[in-house]
């Protein structure tokens, strides 16, 4: 693959897919087989009987493209498999194989690597038009947005091929009933000069702007922000796995950037239980928000400006109103508002224990009394990086995010743009081989002591910052 564009990889892909498509292959149970695991079809098998399995059409179709010069990955989930592929040459995982999937999640996550749902190849009797689209974007919906935990493991072959990890001959049967067998042979490629130990995500190319770097803050300086901030693990901005007064919303793919963008426009966002699905577009079997189709909870939060809480009906109106009274309450205690929509969600490992942590804070307002529940920005604020969970990760790990001093804004000049600032995130975490992970995810939560709400951050150097005010504690 000679420096094609990522565009030009989808294309072919497509053109490969929709090839298969076209055979007519029929989705089939495995074939019978001892002890554990499950016997796989050959590609000969697969095209030749029209049948296969998810693991039997993943292999066959990662077969197709190895064999034009596109690196197929293997994603393996709890009771599934599924396809990926490199979108540019020169990219690939630390290992061929493994469980731990956060740096091929986050590969996806920035675009680098491609997947495709490939049981939508098997013959339908109605294809969509956007077949292929909806092949893409399924994995995207049920594994990549807060449905990781199913991932089990994957497989990169490129980097199976250069540990020599090599195919089993392939056999076929000749016109004349001649059984041929094909050999596997790996080509050779002239290097001209010394490339890298193993393969990772590419880093970002010498034209990509780098923060220069700054003077140490005086030591006055510094110690006044360490006793602001806590970064101990009772910091729910640091460890959200801890009881906390939240909803979690079940935000659409990829779509972190648009319900910022609407809430930072001044729009209200309706926030609906999980099992009230008026105004959608439903099928009979459509019991509650988690069965809507990507593109369904996409139309609503583009369409209608709304998005569901993880609850269902009387659970998800005591959430709502308990998070209202906590917020009204403390409001007039401390004249400080504590309620925030968290913008994307770091998950991130200290020692042997998991930790989540919210990436950004926007702080919100419920409005209304009719149902649904409406969410409308505080003007009064703004939306802000989370500091403490940034200075625990240059602490811990010496893990920075260049450019973050000031958040990048939108073209529009109406607030952040939480999409730049969640893809320089993951950037700097494929860089750091940290095994880290930004989800897309968002959620209603009350944040903490109003005393560490400072109504204004400082930089390293010790200048006022204008992101605004922000909190250091949750509870």
């Amino acid at each position: 693959m000679q420096h094609v564009a990522r565009e030009r990889v989808d294309a072919i892909v497509e053109a490969v897919f929709q090839a298969v498509h076209d055979l007519g292959v029929y989705y089939a149970a495995p074939p019978a087989s001892w002890g554990y695991g499950q016997e796989v079809r050959t590609p000969g098998d697969v095209f030749g009987d029209r049948v296969g399995t998810c693991l039997d059409t993943t292999l066959a179709l990662a077969s197709c493209l190895e064999h034009i010069g596109i690196t197929p990955v293997l994603w393996v989930a709890r009771g599934h498999a599924f396809l990926g592929y490199w979108r540019q040459e020169d990219a690939g995982l630390p290992d061929a194989a493994g469980l731990q999937i956060a740096t091929g999640a986050n590969a996806v996550d920035l675009g680098l690597l491609g997947v495709v749902e490939t049981t939508m190849v098997t013959r339908d009797r109605r294809p969509p038009r956007d077949l292929f689209r909806r092949a893409t974007q399924a994995p995207l919906d049920a594994y990549f947005l807060g449905g990781s935990s199913e991932l089990l493991g994957v497989v990169d072959v490129g980097t199976a091929r250069m540990m020599r990890v090599l195919p089993l001959p392939a056999r076929r049967v000749r016109p004349d009933g001649v059984v041929e067998v094909v050999e596997y042979h790996p080509a050779t490629q002239e290097v001209s000069g010394p490339g890298p130990a193993s393969p990772g995500i590419p880093e970002r190319g010498p034209t990509s702007p780098r923060e220069p770097s700054r003077p140490a803050p005086p030591p006055r300086v510094q110690a006044w922000k360490n006793a602001l901030l806590d970064l101990t693990l009772r910091n729910k901005l640091l460890n959200m796995n801890a009881a906390m007064t939240q909803a979690p919303l079940l935000t659409p793919s990829e779509q972190l950037g648009t319900l910022a963008a609407f809430l930072q426009e001044g729009r209200t966002v309706s926030v609906r239980a999980v099992d009230d699905l008026a105004g959608a577009i439903v099928a009979e079997d459509n019991r509650d928000a988690y069965a809507l189709p990507g593109d369904v909870r996409r139309d609503m939060l583009l369409r209608r400006s709304t998005v569901y809480s993880t609850y269902p009906g009387d659970l998800h109106r005591s959430a709502m109103n308990r998070l209202r009274y906590r917020a009204r309450t403390t409001i007039q205690e401390t004249g400080a508002n504590p309620l925030y929509v968290t913008l994307g969600r770091l998950d991130w490992t200290l020692g042997d224990r998991q930790l989540s942590a919210p990436l950004l804070l926007a702080p919100v307002e419920i409005k209304g009394v009719v149902l649904p529940f409406r969410v409308a920005f505080d003007e009064s604020g703004a939306v802000t990086l989370n500091r403490s969970l940034m200075e625990k990760l240059r602490l811990e790990f010496g893990f920075t995010v260049p450019g973050l001093d000031e958040l990048p804004q939108l073209s529009r000049g109406d607030g952040v743009d939480v999409d730049a600032v969640v893809r320089r995130v993951r950037e700097s975490i494929a860089e750091s081989g940290l095994p880290f992970r930004v989800e897309s995810e968002a959620r209603l939560a009350i944040s903490g002591s109003p005393a560490t709400c400072c109504g204004a951050t400082s930089t390293s150097t010790g200048r006022p910052s204008s992101n605004g005010r922000w909190c250091d504690t949750w509870r």
